[in-house]
């Protein structure tokens, strides 16, 4: 089988797409999570959703723009991580800011002062900064508390749980948007292969076999192992899959071969050991000989 790599390739009009679908979608889950984080915030968890959030949002940025490049991919994926987290705290900032400035305009001390020059004035006696950068160098200093009447962090311990946060939450994000962009694409098509199709099992017993025919491109020969329609599953067997192009016949095919593991609950659990392209002519063999060569007579004709 031939190895599938992702081309590199970024539409030019997609560049624009993945600038505000990252600071679009970003904020937009930010701002939820502020709106929910005034009522209560979960450690862990809070991150653990922003990071799923932002997950379906590069998804949707990277297979929409049809993105096959891992680097822009990431760097999709880390501009919506920081727009998620960053426009979390943006918007306690606002909160903050027009919680405070509501209080110096009632207060008839500061009748004549500008509001919001005062407030920027606070945080510069506070922390040398304003605006916004002024306001989470206040936050960081008087420290995040964790639980009703728990212990505060205090200011190093609270840049370092904000960074823990933000870790996870590109982690997740990063981690999905690169391997988006390692998905099969049919460049023939201009379109994403097909989702993935079951072709059969191959027994544990002849595993070995079909893997070294499948190395040396017989396919052939190497379909003659598989079952179409397994009457059981055991453990150490393979699961085969394709992936077909969506509108070329003669576009390679997407071929997944993965060892089948049973986990304490006697569920299957895949492992994938090789992926690769097949030409469609190569494969039409593979599957007729899945559905008609019995495998004794590939086996004789092996010894």
């Amino acid at each position: 089988m031939k190895p599938y790599r992702p081309s590199g390739k970024v539409p030019s009009a997609s560049y624009l797409k993945i600038l505000l679908g990252a600071i679009v979608g970003g904020s937009a889950i930010g701002g939820f999570t502020h709106l929910v984080s005034q009522l209560f915030y979960l450690i862990v968890l809070f991150p653990l959703g922003m990071g799923l959030a932002g997950i379906c949002v590069v998804a949707m940025i990277v297979t929409g723009g049809k993105v096959r490049n891992p680097v822009v991919a990431g760097l999709t994926g880390l501009l919506t991580g920081f727009s998620i987290y960053g426009s979390m705290h943006y918007f306690d900032y606002l909160k903050i800011q027009n919680t405070v400035i509501s209080d110096i305009k009632k207060d008839a001390e500061f009748k004549d002062a500008d509001p919001t020059q005062l407030f920027d004035e606070i945080l510069k006696s506070r922390t040398g900064s304003t605006g916004f950068v002024g306001f989470v160098k206040d936050s960081a200093k008087r420290g995040v508390t964790i639980g009703r009447g728990g212990a505060n962090l205090g200011e190093t311990g609270t840049w370092i749980y904000w960074l823990i946060e933000l870790g996870i939450i590109q982690a997740l994000i990063v981690y999905t948007a690169v391997n988006g962009a390692k998905d099969p694409f049919c460049e023939s098509s201009n379109d994403w292969y097909k989702s993935a199709e079951n072709v059969g099992n191959v027994d544990a017993s002849t595993a070995s076999n079909f893997l070294e025919l499948v190395s040396s491109d017989r396919f052939a020969e190497a379909g003659a192992f598989v079952k179409s329609d397994p009457e059981t599953i055991t453990p150490d067997s393979l699961a085969v899959t394709k992936q077909v192009s969506p509108s070329d016949p003669q576009a390679d095919i997407f071929l997944k071969i993965s060892k089948i593991k049973v986990d304490k609950e006697g569920k299957p659990d895949l492992k994938e050991i090789i992926t690769g392209l097949v030409s469609a002519t190569d494969y039409q063999g593979f599957q007729s000989a899945v559905k008609t060569l019995p495998i004794a007579e590939v086996s004789g004709n092996d010894q």
